[in-house]
């Protein structure tokens, strides 16, 4: 299994001139790279995949669909927005030398609203109708999308991952399936490795993240219930550390490069520990 770390930890938006990350990520032993694409042509896919494939880091992205870029709701712009936002991404991640993409690929991460039974069915209905086709442009590529439910504090459209699993079984397309982010399912899941196991071969991403974002092992998420749930589906994809930097605060004695240092060099570790065979 591959141990991953999101350039979230370091930096809000990766650019090509931070080279010297990827290099850091590398030596810290990680073996897998995930950049958030905050914007269409953020960096210089074709240099930073060239790097990735000399240092021998495999790759994936992050979709960030903001309120501006959203499938679930009535608005042509928005919609537009987005579906011209994810061809990018599929084509981003191609141009990396990757396959993954992973996140809140329905739009409108950050907007709360609720919405009666009725009225998620139809915005359920939307988004498939939009995601289908994008499906097919990522399985042209080779590319696959993994819909991440995310807590309900930041989008009410979907939080577990059950909900996931029901708009991938509508888009009914084999490069569109769901990722787990551990962060979420600690608040929305009841029983996390339960919801884990269910998801199956449909699971292809999984962010490892602890229940306050820090290191993974310095909380108090069931690792091995976690464990245990990815073994009995035959989950061999990436285990990627999704912190945030910008959360952190100055300790005295305790650099913020200190922290994000040490979250990444503990992280990596416990993971390591946790999910590699001995």
């Amino acid at each position: 299994m591959k141990i991953g770390i999101s350039t979230w930890l370091w930096t809000q938006r990766f650019t090509t001139d931070r080279v010297d990350l990827i290099r850091k990520i590398a030596e810290l032993g990680f073996d897998w790279i995930e950049f958030p694409l905050e914007e269409i042509q953020q960096f210089d896919y074709q240099e930073i995949g060239a790097i990735l494939r000399d240092l021998g880091l495999n790759v994936s992205l992050t979709a960030v669909l903001r309120q501006d870029r959203d499938l679930t709701v009535d608005d042509p712009v928005r919609n537009n927005a987005a579906i011209e936002y994810l061809k990018h991404a599929v084509d981003a991640i191609a141009a990396l030398g990757g396959h993954r993409i992973g996140g809140g690929i329905y739009g409108g991460v950050g907007r709360v609203w609720y919405p009666p039974a009725e009225e998620h069915q139809c915005e359920l209905e939307r988004v498939a109708d939009h995601l289908r086709p994008i499906g097919q442009y990522a399985a042209d590529r080779g590319v696959v999308f993994g819909i991440e439910p995310i807590i309900r504090f930041r989008s009410s459209f979907i939080n577990t991952l059950a909900e996931a699993l029901e708009l991938a079984a509508m888009i009914d397309c084999p490069a569109i399936q769901v990722m787990a982010d551990t962060f979420h399912m600690n608040v929305e899941e009841k029983d996390v490795a339960h919801a884990l196991e269910s998801s199956g071969n449909h699971l292809v991403h999984v962010h490892a993240n602890e229940t306050n974002r820090g290191a993974p092992g310095s909380g108090h998420l069931d690792w091995r219930g976690v464990r245990a749930a990815l073994k009995n589906i035959g989950y061999t994809g990436a285990l990627v550390i999704e912190s945030f930097g910008g959360e952190l605060k100055e300790q005295a004695g305790c650099s913020l490069q200190a922290q994000r240092d040490a979250i990444a060099r503990e992280g990596y570790r416990f993971l390591k520990e946790s999910f590699t065979p001995k």
